[in-house]
């Protein structure tokens, strides 16, 4: 396929899942503390808020507003779950770590814009991404320079659509992922690593200043660009 047709189609799904998130906003409960337990419709993080998610079921979506963390933890007796979108505008940080947290829709996460002082995110000093599945696609998009760098961490989970990671201006770890789309890696600033993956489409980077490094990825379609070698 060609990669502007690729980039074209990843774009649309992504708008559209934006467009569901923001209109979920609309209804939402907020969520500005700890939660435990429960099954909510939609949750909001209000802006400069931060929202714990332990073992919590949300049918429908999350919106993240400016400035405002999200944290989603699971552990064998108490698992976090997301049937729809993960949308972050603005975030301070998403921290949402397996086993057992799972999206059902998209993770997009637009201008992450700077550290915050939640435990979670400034022991692991990363914004970590390391849900169970991600079912639709994930994008991590124009994160700025003060911004935590973006973990996607060893521990093996599945996005059932494609991974991007662009525009960024903080560095990207993706390891030992499953992703049965394509790979995306374009226009950081901040460099990156991207090994041990199964990719069931295209890995590509371009356009990143500098370059990212990486080995031993398995993927179906090809490598191309920057990491034509990995």
């Amino acid at each position: 396929m060609d990669r502007r047709c690729l980039k074209q189609m990843l774009r649309g799904a992504l708008v559209v899942g934006l467009f569901l998130g923001l209109a979920a906003a609309a209804r939402a409960q907020t969520c500005s503390t700890t939660i435990t337990g429960g099954t909510y419709t939609d949750l909001l993080v209000p802006a400069g808020d931060t929202c714990t998610l332990q073992g919590v079921r949300v049918t429908g979506n999350i919106v993240v507003q400016s400035g405002a963390t999200l944290i989603a933890e699971s552990n064998c007796e108490t698992q976090s779950s997301v049937g729809g979108n993960v949308i972050a505008t603005g975030a301070a940080c998403l921290y949402l770590v397996s086993p057992g947290v799972s999206v059902g829709g998209n993770v997009i996460a637009i201008g992450t814009v700077a550290p915050v002082t939640s435990s979670q995110c400034t022991s692991e000093r990363n914004n970590v991404f390391c849900p169970t599945k991600v079912t639709g696609n994930a994008a991590i998009l124009g994160s700025s320079s003060n911004s935590l760098p973006w973990n996607f961490c060893s521990v093996s989970f599945t996005v059932g659509g494609n991974f991007e990671f662009a525009n960024n201006a903080t560095e990207g770890y993706v390891v030992s992922k499953t992703i049965r789309g394509n790979l995306l890696f374009d226009n950081n600033t901040d460099g990156g690593f991207i090994s041990d993956n199964t990719i069931g489409g295209n890995l590509q980077c371009s356009g990143n200043s500098p370059a990212p490094t990486g080995s031993g990825n398995t993927v179906s379609g090809a490598k191309l660009g920057q990491c034509s070698t990995f």
